[in-house]
Order: structure tokens, then sequence, then C-alpha cells
């Protein structure tokens, strides 16, 4: 399929994104000296930025694509949760479903940069699960959503910070499969094994490692004998695979060889954020019931323009309109 039409297909289609969310904190400044106190670069301060991060980096993709995402998750009632709130509301993406807890911590990475390069990454975060009222709240939520049918695809965006719990994930499941809702997963070690009978899973290599409990060399064998493994035992139907740089294997059939695909970066600057926008095109993809192959494709080459982006940022329609047409030439 043509990018063009590919994207025609995702315009309006609703994707409900659950799963944990963070806020990117940016310090950028320059290094000009070595401190006298200790042997460390001391960076003068120039420009301090924040963005979306984890499930709202997912959200915010979707939203540059064409989508409707509606975000549900669980956040702190503090500065850095108002403050995501206040980035969500400015990128026009459904925010109602999220809920602010007292008691919780907002998930905050601040990197420091000085020239382009990261010198320091500092996390604020609150990984335990959260509490069942929240959870109460979210199954309310997200029952009612595909009740209504104002959900076309669901995502599951899973950071290990708690907002997805073993049971949450498995009234998910039901309430998808009562409604024949497709979901797309991205885990995290925690709970990689939870996710049955989804429709596609996508862990990163590192993932996949963690969960096979056994290194996976970037080859084809290697890479089809795990992912066979993965479908066994979780009887979903695609599974995908991130390679950071490396590019992304696709699985389909059980026994088959899959595909491996490199990216097509010409620069890679950063791999940050290069995950959820996979899983954002893949997403859409489901929602909008185009190929499989096709959806892949793009989210290759949507990762190939986000790991060329320093820190995490969002691919829009017009990069990949425009990547199409340089490809042509």
């Amino acid at each position: 399929m043509e990018v063009e039409n590919i994207l025609r297909n995702f315009q309006g289609r609703k994707v409900l994104v659950v799963g944990d969310v963070m806020l990117d904190v940016y310090r950028m400044g320059r290094v000009d000296r070595i401190s006298p106190e200790a042997p460390v670069p001391v960076v003068s301060l120039v420009d301090v930025e924040a963005r979306l991060g984890g499930a709202a980096n997912v959200a915010l993709n979707i939203k540059t694509l064409g989508g409707e995402p509606v975000l549900c998750t669980v956040t702190g009632d503090d500065e850095a949760g108002r403050r995501l709130r206040a980035l969500l509301a400015e990128a026009g993406i459904d925010g109602r479903r999220v809920i602010a807890n007292a008691g919780r911590k907002t998930t905050v990475k601040t990197r420091i940069l000085a020239s382009g390069q990261q010198l320091l990454r500092l996390d604020e975060e609150d990984t335990a699960d959260v509490t069942e009222d929240d959870s109460a709240q979210m199954r309310h939520y997200i029952a009612g959503l595909c009740g209504r049918q104002e959900v076309d695809a669901i995502v599951l965006q899973d950071y290990d910070k708690g907002v997805l719990t073993p049971a949450l994930i498995a009234h998910i499941r039901e309430v998808a499969r009562q409604h024949d809702i497709p979901v797309v997963v991205d885990p995290k070690q925690r709970n990689f094994w939870h996710y049955r009978g989804v429709s596609l899973f996508k862990p990163n290599l590192k993932e996949l490692a963690y969960g096979l409990n056994r290194d996976v060399p970037v080859t084809q064998s290697a890479l089809d004998d795990a992912a066979d493994e993965v479908k066994h035992r979780l009887g979903c139907r695609y599974v995908v695979v991130t390679l950071s740089s490396k590019g992304i294997y696709v699985k389909d059939r059980l026994g088959e060889p899959g595909q491996l695909r490199d990216t097509g970066a010409r620069a890679v600057a950063d791999v940050s954020g290069a995950g959820d926008t996979v899983i954002s095109v893949l997403a859409l993809g489901m929602a909008s019931e185009i190929p499989l192959q096709a959806a892949v494709d793009l989210a290759n080459r949507a990762a190939g323009i986000v790991c060329g982006k320093l820190g995490v940022a969002p691919v829009y329609a017009e990069e990949l309109r425009g990547a199409d047409a340089s490809s042509d030439e």
C-alpha cells in the first residue's frame, strides 16, 4: 500500500492507550570547563524542555499520525503530573481518563545534555502497583469506552511503573475479546507472560531475551526460534521485535521464517521513543485493518525518522509523506 493510502486509513481511528506515562525533561546547556570539585563537566544551563513520554508519547504519535487517542492512566497529583496533563491538552489529546493520585509520584526522567550529547539521566518514579480504587476506575473507563464502541484498537504500553497490573491486563483482554477489539502490547519484564491471547506482541530485543531467559542474537534463526516460543506460549497472532538501530523483525505464522528489516535510518541520533512510535503505527494499522506488512513497513520507516531526532519525539504524517517521496526519487 502507498503511504498516502495508509495515512488516509489512519484518519479518525480511535485508539485507547493504557499504560505508564512519564514526563521527559531535557536540561540543555554547554560545557566550557571541568568542575574543580570533582572530575565532572560543568554544564551552563541554556534551556529546559518537557515532553510527553511513555504511554503519553504513544498517544502523541497516534495524534500526529491522524488518529484519535484516548489515554487511560494514573499519575501523581503533583507538579509533574499537572505539567504532563497540560502538555496533553496542548497536543489536543483526550486526558479525561488520566487519574491523579495524591499518594503517587509522577514518573519524571530528567536528561542533562550538552552539545547534543547526554551526560546524565535522573529518574524520579513510583513503581508500586496502582491502588485498587484507581485500577477499578480504569476498568470502569475501559469497559465503558469499549461497550459504547468508541475504540478501534487498544494499546497496552507497559514500562513496569505499576499501572498495568495482572488483574487490569486480564480485564482488558476479556473486554476486548467480547467486543472484538484488537489489542497490541509493548511489554516490559514484570508482566511479560501475562498478555496471552493479544493480537500483536512487540517486545524489544532486551525484553525478549529477559522473557525467554536467554540471549537472542540478531540472526534469522535465533529470532525465528524466539518468536515461535513467544507465539506458542502467548497464543498471540503476531510477534514484532524492535531491534533498536538494527531494524524490526516480524513473525506471522508459527513455524515459518519471519522477516527482518532494517530501519534505513540515515543517521542515528537517539533511539529514545522509537519503540513508542512503532507501536503507535502498528496500533493504527490494526485499527484500520490494513495488511500487517504494510503497517510494519510504515512503522519501520517511522522508526528510522525518529532515530534521527534527539530525545523522545513523535513522528508526523508529513515526515512519512516526505520520506516516501524521497524514496521514489
